[in-house]
């Protein structure tokens, strides 16, 4: 998704929101589902309401300056933090000394849809992956998603029955430059699906015997 103005200026509009609906229906806990894009409008508001505990939700750190200085100045005024992952929560603490019992691990849910299921044939068939063990990558084609990484696995398995399915919206140029920079690894076969614009269907992540998924 294109943002028309820079996400973290809706900051400035989140206050107000808050206090309109906190005067209609007080509320006893806000939580905040992005730190950078609505935490200092809610910051605001808790100076306020000081009686309102703040819970920021982390879905990873992100490496950005302006975050970066957000999240030093910031991430300890939270009175309690929900990272979905034990990576998350680790890079929370380390990097900007917040308490380990502060942050709560709470892993993302898996819908009931995506329960095992036998491999589609059409997929198999289409994508050349019968016989195959598939490594399914799904998620954004970013460089901060890490992708060399499952490259390098790939290498280090040097096995040709395995293949590396990689699915995902990202810059045209970077999702072009995969196979290429797999061909210099030696990574082996790579295949890069067309972008997906919308949830991964069932059938989609039933195709792979292993995945990644990484919003």
């Amino acid at each position: 998704m294109q943002h028309i103005v820079p996400p973290y200026l809706f900051n400035l509009l989140i206050q107000p929101y808050l206090e309109r609906t906190y005067r209609a229906r007080p509320f006893e806990l806000l939580r905040v589902h992005s730190p950078y894009f609505v935490g200092l409008g809610a910051l605001a508001f808790r100076r306020r309401h000081p009686e309102v505990p703040l819970v920021a939700t982390y879905h990873h750190v992100e490496p950005n300056v302006l975050y970066d200085a957000i999240d030093r100045r910031w991430a300890s005024a939270w009175d309690r933090v929900i990272a979905v992952s034990d990576f998350t929560k680790q890079q929370l603490c380390r990097r900007f000394g917040l308490p380990t019992d502060r942050v709560v691990v709470i892993h993302n849910g898996v819908d009931e849809r995506f329960a095992p299921r036998p491999k589609s044939a059409d997929l198999v068939e289409t994508f050349g992956l019968a016989g195959r063990d598939v490594l399914l990558y799904l998620g954004g084609l970013k460089r901060r998603k890490n992708l060399s990484f499952l490259l390098e696995v790939l290498r280090t398995i040097a096995d040709p029955r395995v293949v590396l399915v990689i699915a995902g919206q990202g810059h045209v140029l970077y999702r072009a430059g995969i196979p290429e920079s797999a061909a210099r690894r030696g990574a082996g076969a790579v295949k890069v699906l067309l972008p997906l614009d919308a949830a991964p269907a069932p059938t989609e992540l039933a195709t792979a015997d292993w995945f990644r998924i990484v919003p």
